[in-house]
């Protein structure tokens, strides 16, 4: 190839973007309403679908059950799978498509340097405005059963138009972020090849359009963050309110509750806990990555938050059997940082800690004082740590007995939404971002975190290294 030859890259779903990472990129997003997501190739094949095995499957199989529903229904599919023009395209906002039980969906074209890759096809959800089914469905059979319609519809995740739209909207930014990225390393790679042999002004040339194309992705990380944070923080008022209402039934405000109730109670409020605690982690990164994170570098002493925060999880580790302990070494000095920082970081540490343990294991924190090459500055810390002169320094562990992370996932678990195993990772909940938002703050205050073994020889250790404040 030389610089003369046009240059084609890949222009398909298929060559620009892996299914099982789009997976994991997008369950995240998924989870937060748990309706199907298909995203669907140019031809209208399915590239990949994320769908709740409990979701609403009663209620389609029902329509099927009768002719002429059944032929709706597929005019239906078939109008949220039909290309749009490229205006639309263009513009990339979701078009409602209302089913004739009352319920929605969603679709978006997906288009990218001028070709159209696919499209997104989001529900059906029932619009949080529609208690029941449309009377018309009831109407096209004397068999169908209208109440049992209006119950299966009933239990149809409920969405308003705003949310489904910003899920679509997130979902179509996250897929043509990967597909360019992937366009523009083949690009690249391309430009390598062709440059070999060919003149110097056209390299320069070449690699404009690179920084071009780099600038836009820039953006459209910048846009689903915007996006994160606006649906997160959507979702989290609600959710304030599902907790404060569990509360006061747990009170006995609305009725004394026998055990029964009081156990169903318990259960919408640690699901809804777990829920906040996951939009919380997103909106927090969000925040994070937008306003890039530059902590104050002021005296701590990490020894006191260490004892504080272990006390905090006393409750919790007694309900597992699992022992938790702080040892300090009272020779440490104080680290730079800041302490509300730093809190997070001990805080996330040791609930990932606990949360992989199993019963009567233990988790251990200590604080001891060490020496390590960091750089002078956060803001010198990328590319001089092998620059950086030995200085004294405050090592924080987190270590644990839990069921450990292989040495070939350690660099990838401070990564956004990675976990290491999806079998695992769903059995003890969580988004993946615990890790992620660690990694941030220590960034930001110009240490280093990493994964070594535990001493003990089960489980792991998370090791942060914090510059020691001058005495």
């Amino acid at each position: 190839m030389s610089l003369n030859d046009p240059i084609a890259p890949p222009s398909t779903l298929d060559a620009l973007v892996d299914p099982e990472a789009l997976l994991a990129a997008l369950e995240p997003l998924w989870q937060l309403s748990r309706c199907p997501l298909r995203v669907l190739r140019a031809d209208a094949t399915v590239f990949i679908a994320l769908e709740d095995p409990c979701g609403p499957a009663a209620l389609c199989q029902y329509v099927d059950a009768f002719e002429l529903s059944r032929s709706s229904c597929e005019e239906l599919v078939a109008l949220t799978r039909a290309p749009r023009a490229q205006a639309a395209m263009d513009l990339g906002e979701p078009v409602a498509h209302r089913c004739f039980t009352g319920a929605e969906y969603r679709a978006s074209e997906l288009f990218l340097g001028g070709r159209s890759l696919g499209r997104v096809v989001f529900g059906p959800f029932r619009p949080d405005t529609e208690p029941a089914a449309d009377p018309f469905f009831a109407a096209l059979d004397t068999r169908i059963d209208a109440a049992f319609a209006d119950r299966e519809f009933s239990r149809m995740p409920a969405l308003s138009a705003a949310q489904a739209d910003s899920i679509v909207r997130g979902t179509r930014a996250t897929i043509v972020a990967l597909a360019a990225q992937s366009r523009d390393l083949a690009l690249l790679r391309a430009v390598h090849d062709a440059t070999q042999h060919g003149p110097a002004e056209e390299l320069v040339r070449k690699n404009d359009e690179l920084e071009r194309a780099n600038a836009h992705l820039r953006e459209l990380d910048r846009v689903k963050g915007n996006f994160l944070a606006t649906i997160s923080h959507e979702l989290k008022t609600p959710l304030t309110s599902i907790l404060g209402y569990a509360e006061m039934l747990s009170e006995n405000i609305g009725g004394v509750l026998n055990d029964e109730q009081r156990g169903f109670v318990t259960v919408i409020s640690d699901r809804a806990r777990q829920l906040l605690g996951m939009i919380t982690s997103i909106i927090e990164l969000a925040r994070m990555d937008q306003k890039q994170l530059r902590a104050a570098r002021t005296p701590v002493s990490v020894g006191k938050l260490a004892r504080e925060v272990a006390a905090t999880f006393v409750p919790s580790a007694r309900k597992k059997q699992i022992r938790i302990d702080a040892e300090v070494d009272d020779s440490t000095p104080s680290a730079y940082g800041e302490a509300g920082y730093l809190r997070q970081v001990l805080h996330n540490l040791v609930d990932n800690a606990l949360k992989f343990t199993p019963e009567h294991g233990s988790v251990r924190i200590v604080v001891r004082p060490t020496s390590a090459a960091l750089a002078d500055s956060a803001e010198d810390s990328v590319g001089l740590a092998v620059l950086a002169h030995s200085r004294p320094c405050v090592e924080l562990r987190v270590s644990d007995t839990g069921v450990g992370i292989p040495r070939g996932e350690r660099d990838r678990v401070f990564d956004a939404f990675y976990q290491v195993d999806t079998g695992v990772a769903r059995q003890f909940g969580g988004a993946g971002l615990g890790l992620a938002i660690v990694r941030r703050i220590v960034d930001a205050i110009g240490g280093q975190v990493r994964v070594e073994d535990n001493e003990d020889g089960v489980g792991v250790a998370m090791v942060v290294i914090l510059p020691a404040a001058e005495s």
